[in-house]
C-alpha cells in the first residue's frame, strides 16, 4: 500500500512537471538563439526585397503576414517542445536518483537502468532534432505573382509536416520516459 501511494506521488509529480515549468536559457543556448534571429531576419529581409516586386500591395501585405506567421508558429512550437524535454531531463534525473536509492538498498535496477539510458539518449537526440528545427526558416517561394499562393501552400505543408514529425518525436520519447517509470516501479 506504501508503495502504491509513493508510485501515486510520483505520477502526480511527474504529470505536474510536464504542465508546468519555465524554460531557463543559458548563454550558450542565448548566443545560438541570437545566431538564428539574425539568419531569420536575413531572409525575411531578402523575402521583402523579393515581395516589392509584387504589384498589388494587398497581396504583398498578405504574403508579408503569412512568412511572419510561418516562423512565428515554428518558434512557438520548438520553445514548447524544448520545454517539455527539459521538464522530462529534470524528470529523468529524479528517476535516476531514485533508482540509485534502490541499489543501494539491494534491489536489481538493471531493467529500469537500462530504460534510463535509453530515455536520456532519445532526449538528446530529440533535443538535437528541435533545435535543427528551430534553425529553419520558412520563407514563400514565387517566381510571378500568380505562384504566390501555390509558394504559400507549400511552404505551409513544409512547417506543418516537419513539425508534426518532430512532434512524434517528442511523442515516443516521453512514452519511454513512462516506461522507465514503470520500470523503477517494477524494481520496488
Amino acid at each position: 500500500m506504501l508503495i502504491l501511494g509513493y508510485m501515486r506521488r510520483l505520477i502526480i509529480i511527474l504529470a505536474l512537471f510536464l504542465i508546468s515549468a519555465t524554460p531557463v536559457l543559458g548563454q550558450k543556448e542565448a548566443s545560438e538563439t541570437g545566431k538564428n534571429r539574425l539568419l531569420i531576419q536575413q531572409e525575411n529581409q531578402a523575402f521583402k526585397e523579393k515581395v516589392k516586386t509584387i504589384k498589388d500591395q494587398r497581396k504583398q501585405k498578405i504574403a508579408e503576414r503569412i512568412n511572419q506567421q510561418l516562423a512565428h508558429i515554428n518558434d512557438q512550437a520548438t520553445k514548447a517542445m524544448t520545454n517539455v524535454l527539459d521538464r522530462m531531463t529534470q524528470l529523468l534525473e529524479k528517476l535516476s536518483s531514485r533508482v540509485a536509492k534502490l541499489k543501494e538498498q539491494g534491489k536489481n535496477t538493471t531493467a529500469a537502468e537500462a530504460a534510463i539510458a535509453k530515455t536520456q539518449d532519445s532526449i538528446t537526440a530529440t533535443k538535437a532534432a528541435v533545435e535543427e528545427q528551430a534553425k529553419k526558416v520558412y520563407v514563400i517561394e514565387f517566381t510571378e505573382e500568380s505562384g504566390l499562393k501555390v509558394g504559400a501552400s507549400q511552404a505551409k505543408t513544409s512547417l506543418r509536416v516537419d513539425l508534426k514529425a518532430l512532434r512524434e518525436k517528442v511523442q515516443t520519447t516521453r512514452q519511454m520516459l513512462v516506461d522507465a517509470l514503470k520500470a523503477v516501479k517494477n524494481s520496488l
